[in-house]
């Protein structure tokens, strides 16, 4: 699997669509909610609680890498209503009002570790918060987008847990990682085991290429999904 530590700041320096169109789109829901609290849930470099800090009260960063952690950290210096928790177990039960978790769910590899997480999630979260989640859409994951592409063969969809590689670019850099394949009725079956319903499904094209060296999105594909839950 891919070790985090070591490419973080070279992932963290490329500008692709989870910067410009996922962190965009998810701030744009969760900041009507008037909500007091958030956990950014595999946060990064810290980029997204950093966006969202002028609309809660209170921002935790949680990243699952230690790299990123510190980088998430460094990043919030000096932001007062910002903070890092080095595991998920230092947060009291019932202390979020929303959870976002961006990027993550496809670089979970095995069921139990994606059941894992979402109990950990299901925990923190109060009672009527509401959980947001981004990730790769698993139905196009043969598709060549406008910063990543994929070596995913889609006669393996129903392989939950297959693995591929995931190259992703912006015309300066790029970087591979290994990710792992869950397709609709994993993620869902995985929601529904943890105590989560799903509110809302949201699927985002793909953004105009900003250089002429990377490729123009596909027009019937999207490249991401974002599901709204709650504890049922």
């Amino acid at each position: 699997m891919t070790d985090w530590n070591s490419i973080s700041s070279l992932y963290n320096g490329i500008a692709d669509t989870r910067l410009t169109t996922v962190f965009q789109f998810v701030r744009s829901l969760v900041v009507n909610l008037r909500a007091g609290s958030l956990l950014d849930f595999g946060c990064g470099d810290g980029r997204f609680g950093l966006m969202c800090a002028k609309d809660f009260q209170r921002v935790v960063n949680f990243d699952l890498a230690p790299s990123m952690l510190d980088e998430a950290r460094r990043n919030a210096e000096g932001v007062s209503n910002i903070s890092t928790v080095n595991s998920i177990c230092e947060c009291p039960d019932h202390s979020f009002d929303v959870v976002t978790m961006n990027a993550v769910w496809m670089c979970l590899a095995t069921f139990s570790e994606c059941l894992s997480v979402l109990r950990s999630i299901a925990r923190v979260l109060h009672r009527d918060g509401l959980f947001v989640a981004s990730f790769t859409h698993p139905c196009f994951r043969d598709e060549q987008f406008s910063t990543y592409r994929t070596d995913f063969n889609m006669d393996k969809y129903l392989s939950n847990g297959a693995r591929f590689r995931s190259t992703i670019f912006d015309g300066r850099s790029s970087v591979t990682v290994e990710d792992t394949h869950w397709n609709l009725d994993a993620v869902t079956s995985q929601l529904s085991a943890t105590g989560f319903v799903v509110l809302r499904v949201f699927e985002l094209p793909d953004a105009p290429a900003t250089s002429h060296a990377l490729p123009q999105p596909s027009s019937m594909a999207c490249p991401w999904l974002v599901i709204v839950a709650r504890i049922a």
